[in-house]
């Protein structure tokens, strides 16, 4: 072998390790960044289930519409007396019932546990609510759900002025 030959030679080695290496740092860099971002995400989570814990009281109630009882529960702050303002939630298609109320205000960030509550009726026929929904048109969903907001505004712990849906 001459000695070109040998350079030549020894020169791809060298260029060979070299990518290897640049490959090796390349890939380091790549896990790094990924264990940072999902270290990143869990600490974001926990701080906002912690700044969140949403302390609320739920109660039952029943009312009446069209012949039927209606089962609710509206989740109110736990400390406090109001009024207070009052989402009120109304369920679309499907068997939905009521206690996905207080997941749906927690996971919403508003309204704020601290001034306001929420509120959802379940639909006929599910859970202790007599009636079927599914005879139900879009006119008899709306006519019930006015009728739960008067029935909202007649509570002493609701203000009136404050009641979205």
């Amino acid at each position: 072998m001459t000695d070109g030959e040998a350079e030549a030679d020894g020169g791809t080695a060298s260029s060979e390790g070299r990518a290897g290496t640049r490959r090796r740092r390349r890939w380091r860099v790549v896990l790094g960044t990924l264990i940072a971002l999902v270290l990143l995400a869990a600490s974001a989570v926990v701080v906002v289930l912690r700044q969140n814990d949403y302390d609320l009281r739920e109660e039952r109630v029943t009312r009446r519409h069209a012949g039927a009882t209606l089962d609710g529960v509206p989740a109110l702050p736990r400390t406090g007396d109001g009024p207070y303002g009052l989402a009120f939630f109304v369920h679309g298609d499907g068997r939905r019932w009521t206690p996905r109320t207080r997941r749906s205000t927690a996971r919403s960030g508003s309204p704020s546990p601290a001034s306001a509550t929420s509120l959802s009726f379940s639909k006929p026929g599910v859970a202790g609510s007599e009636g079927n929904w599914l005879d139900q048109s879009m006119a008899d969903r709306a006519d019930e759900s006015l009728a739960a907001v008067a029935w909202a505004r007649a509570r002493p712990d609701i203000d009136g002025r404050r009641i979205g849906l």
